[in-house]
């Protein structure tokens, strides 16, 4: 009888173990989806802002601050609330932060793009940064 009590003992033992590494892996798995959407959401960020810098200067270098942008445009000129729903990329739980910094008058602009998100292991973000030169100056 208690033969039959320790083998049970020991695959509960390895049924948890199992279990526990399958969970580990799922984990993982999910991290390494999000941070490659938040990688392609990062570039074609920074390919919008290209194409912004190059339909007009001026207004490109207007939008100096910081940008919470669910969609690309212009329309929330502040930092994402992470406690807003409404400030996440559409079907995903990244949040995109874009900021604008003239950092040469007339002629400059650093542009940062950030994309974070939280889940069980904590907060991870995504960030590129780029200078955008006025090419008419």
């Amino acid at each position: 009888m208690i033969e039959i009590m320790i083998a049970l003992f020991f695959v509960t033992l390895v049924a948890v173990a199992l279990l526990n590494l399958a969970t580990i892996n799922l984990s993982t798995s999910s991290y390494s989806v999000l941070r490659s959407k938040a990688d392609t959401f990062a570039k074609a960020t920074m390919e919008w802002l290209r194409s912004q810098r190059d339909t007009d200067w001026t207004t490109f270098v207007g939008h100096v601050g910081y940008w919470c942008m669910p969609n690309l445009n212009w329309e929330i000129n502040s930092a994402c609330a992470t406690n807003n729903e409404s400030q996440k990329i559409s079907g995903t739980p990244l949040y995109r932060l874009v900021t604008i910094e003239e950092t040469v008058p007339g002629s400059q602009v650093e542009a940062t793009v950030q994309l974070s998100w939280t889940d069980n292991k904590g907060y991870h973000e995504v960030k590129q940064t780029t200078i955008f030169t006025n090419e008419n100056y």
